[in-house]
């Protein structure tokens, strides 16, 4: 399968849902750790999502 290069760029414009699954996990956990784990991932992780998001929506 291939996709197009207009297909390509719509992709990299959307934010992955994990990244709005790691901002929801943190705000209702609290902290960012706490979040990582109820995730199963690391903190690092959890982190460069909230990061793609804030890149995404464009804060500062």
């Amino acid at each position: 399968m291939f996709i197009l290069a207009s297909e390509q760029a719509a992709q990299d414009d959307e934010v992955p849902l994990n990244a709005i699954r790691a901002f929801v996990t943190v705000a209702r956990e609290g902290s960012v750790t706490r979040a990582a784990t109820t995730l199963g991932t690391t903190q690092s992780s959890v982190s460069r999502y909230l990061s793609a998001l804030r890149d995404y929506l464009g804060a500062t």
